[in-house]
């Protein structure tokens, strides 16, 4: 490549020196200043652009922890209903009050479950409470406060706290605006906080947008598994209220280097809500970032909605001002220029040289890049599985061990441990070698995978030991059948390796018969592996001492291995015999 650079380049110098010199000159200068000068002003832009997506960054991730903390006080209160049942009025004002708050949360609420039968006895409980005009209340179409209509079931503001300056929500029916009521019905059926969209708080006096966090609470401190009964035994809810621009207040920024902070809810394409700064619609904001080079933009991890952080420099600020060295590059350039004529066949191929080895340079980088990124694949594997037998290791067994019996106990379902020692590995190794010993756990290891489910999980956790994890769908007896099977299969000889017996023994015990924990688990079969060991069984099942069924499962799963096994040896004879007439042929 760089030959043919070179060539083509001998030849353009014959043409231009010969015939336009100087429109040479004036053309390699001119190109030359540009490139240096794009190359200047496209590093400054990046720079730039680095900057504002590190603040953009900073900005979003303080965003998010704010309002997270601020969440975190309604799994609270939610602790609070769930460990006591009921709450009085101060309890719950005291409660909130020992809650280390901020200005980012509004207010904190009691949202009960008012059924239509219930709505005068609720009420006249709130009067004798205290609260002298309370009633259940709602907006009319001209934004007064009046009764509730008529409803099935009603969603009152209860409890407050603070209650100075949050006294107008108290006894307002959030079920009474269908955005409120939607998001206390997805709260009430998924059991998890929801917040709503964009809304006007009723203490809001200012311009700001706001909105609620519904946390839902249900009766005896326990989310019911089905949406009917949690409908069914939903007590209220824990309410947060915050103001959009408290939020934004919070995060910290160099007014000189910041531009403007847009905070937009994309949760429904067809109405795209800005939150943040108030008045603005979709609209303005695509025209903002239209009109500049740089911005940035980030998704915010939000429960139930589809928030996103926009940063735009404003005029006025750095990214609009062009640095002095990039101006200086254009005139320094054009100067140069004027001085280059007699050299500009050295610069030509000197940059042609140049053009080259950046080529080169950058198929070098893309291949290390390439060979490291295949480095680390590889490094990540053997973290995690043992570069012998290819299996998980006991690091990598004990994620995926604990996440079974997670799932398993969420699911009420069955697994059992089926703890594995080869017997006589480390004698096979210290008499006939350590290498020697690695091929022979090698095929153990193969036999053990053969007698296995393609569903079980299979992990070497020790020099000798493996653990076989059986899911859903079988039991303590199909378990011992599986170890009898492994059993017979490690007693047959290895004939590639000198007839070597491995062995083993095996301990066994089910989840959640015997244990309720992974640890525990796995302590019960390490119990009944070594029971089996002292007994000098092929297998135990922990708290079984009937040593009569385990003999007899042995015995059948060493017969029909046995045959497997002969039959693999008569057609292995058969191939060798058919490949011994083949040479004496030839």
């Amino acid at each position: 490549m760089t030959d043919n650079i070179t060539e083509n380049t001998e030849k353009n110098k014959f043409t231009f020196a010969m015939f336009i010199p100087v429109i040479a000159i004036a053309c390699i200068g001119l190109f030359f200043t540009w490139a240096v000068w794009s190359f200047v002003n496209n590093s400054d832009k990046n720079q730039k652009q680095v900057e504002m997506n590190t603040m953009g960054l900073n900005h979003a991730k303080h965003f998010e922890i704010n309002l997270k903390k601020s969440l975190n006080f309604l799994r609270s209160i939610r602790g609070l209903y769930d460990s006591t049942g009921t709450v009085s009025r101060a309890g719950f004002a005291t409660y909130v009050s020992s809650l280390e708050t901020d200005a980012t949360v509004q207010a904190l609420e009691w949202i009960p479950r008012v059924r239509a039968v219930d709505r005068q006895a609720h009420e006249d409980a709130a009067i004798a409470d205290g609260l002298t005009d309370y009633a259940i209340r709602e907006r009319n179409p001209e934004g007064k406060m009046v009764p509730a209509e008529v409803r099935s079931v009603y969603f009152p503001v209860y409890y407050v706290q603070p209650f100075i300056g949050n006294q107008k929500a108290v006894g307002f029916d959030l079920g009474s605006s269908p955005a409120r009521l939607r998001a206390l019905q997805k709260a009430q059926d998924t059991g998890r906080i929801v917040l709503t969209k964009k809304i006007t708080l009723v203490q809001e006096r200012g311009t700001q947008s706001g909105f609620l966090a519904f946390e839902p609470i249900y009766k005896n401190g326990i989310t019911p598994i089905d949406i009917a009964t949690r409908r069914q035994n939903l007590m209220g809810f824990a309410l947060g209220v915050y103001r959009v621009g408290d939020l934004i207040a919070t995060l910290k920024h160099d007014k000189h280097m910041m531009g403007q902070l847009f905070l937009v809810d994309r949760t429904d394409p067809s109405n795209i809500d800005v939150l943040y700064p108030a008045g603005m619609e979709d609209r303005d904001i695509h025209a903002a970032v239209d009109s500049v080079d740089w911005s940035f933009k980030l998704p915010i991890d939000i429960p139930g909605r589809n928030w996103e952080i926009l940063l735009i420099p404003t005029i006025g600020s750095m990214y609009f001002v062009t640095p002095t060295h990039v101006l200086g590059t254009m005139i320094i350039g054009l100067l140069l220029t004027l001085g280059i004529t007699i050299y500009s066949l050295n610069t030509v191929l000197h940059t042609a040289r140049a053009g080259a080895a950046v080529v080169k340079t950058e198929f070098d980088l893309d291949k290390t890049q390439a060979s490291l990124e295949a480095a680390r694949e590889q490094l990540k594997h053997m973290e995690s599985y043992d570069t012998l037998t290819g299996f998980p290791n006991r690091g990598q067994f004990d994620d995926r061990f604990d996440h079974t019996i997670e799932v398993a106990s969420r699911k009420k379902e069955d697994v059992i441990l089926l703890l594995v020692k080869l017997a006589r590995i480390k004698d096979i190794g210290e008499k006939l070698g350590y290498q020697f010993g690695d091929n022979v756990l090698k095929e153990a290891s193969i036999r053990l995978k053969s007698c296995t489910r393609k569903a079980d999980l299979i992990a070497r956790v020790g020099a000798d030991e493996f653990c076989v994890v059986m899911k859903s769908g079988t039991t303590l007896s199909g378990a011992s059948v599986l170890a009898a099977k492994i059993g017979a299969m490690m007693e047959e000889p290895m004939h590639e390796f000198g007839e070597v017996i491995p062995g083993c023994n095996i301990g066994i015990a089910g989840f959640p018969q015997q244990a309720d924990s992974a640890h525990g688990l796995f302590n019960c079969a390490d119990t009944a592996m070594y029971e089996a060991m002292a007994e000098d069984a092929i297998f135990k099942v922990f708290g079984n001492d009937d040593g009569k069924a385990v003999n007899e499962q042995f015995a059948k799963a060493q017969e029909d291995t046995a045959i497997s096994m002969a039959d693999k040896l008569a057609k292995e004879d058969q191939n060798e015999a058919v490949k011994n007439a083949l040479h004496s042929v030839k």
